[in-house]
């Protein structure tokens, strides 16, 4: 549907599509196996619709989680609330690489220790929009 939207040139400049299930605080391995495989999927799909509309180097896909994830599993097979996340940023314009880091060995109670702020991505979101982030 995102992809139709955008495809429709109805001057949309921003979709936001919600995907839930993922706060699995028990048995996780196999609830986030289905759905990280759907949002895979997804994630296919719609870069493909979007290379056969001939709009990819138009579109900057963002896909992240409002938490993230303690390292050791709890009791009941899953993960707590922690710290760190992750985000991906995917497009034509997009400069691939980690960023960030990750240290097992240097960890926030427990945590992965935020090592890039969600403010950086949500701003380079607005550059690349063409929004001034400083602006009131």
């Amino acid at each position: 549907v995102a992809a139709q939207l955008i495809a429709s040139d109805a001057g949309t400049q921003l979709v936001v599509v919600s995907a839930s299930g993922f706060d699995t605080h028990a048995n996780q391995l196999n609830v986030h196996a289905n759905l990280l495989t759907d949002l895979a999927d997804g994630v296919v799909a719609f870069t493909a619709a979007m290379e056969a509309a001939g709009l990819a180097d138009d579109v900057l896909l963002v896909v992240t989680s409002e938490f993230g994830r303690r390292v050791a599993e709890n009791g009941s097979g899953g993960c707590d609330h922690g710290a760190g996340g992750l985000s991906l940023a995917i497009g034509a314009g997009v400069q691939g690489g980690m960023y960030g880091e990750v240290d097992l060995d240097d960890l926030l109670d427990g945590d992965v220790r935020p090592s890039v702020a969600p403010q950086a991505l949500f701003t380079s979101c607005l550059d690349w929009l063409g929004v001034d982030a400083e602006a009131p």
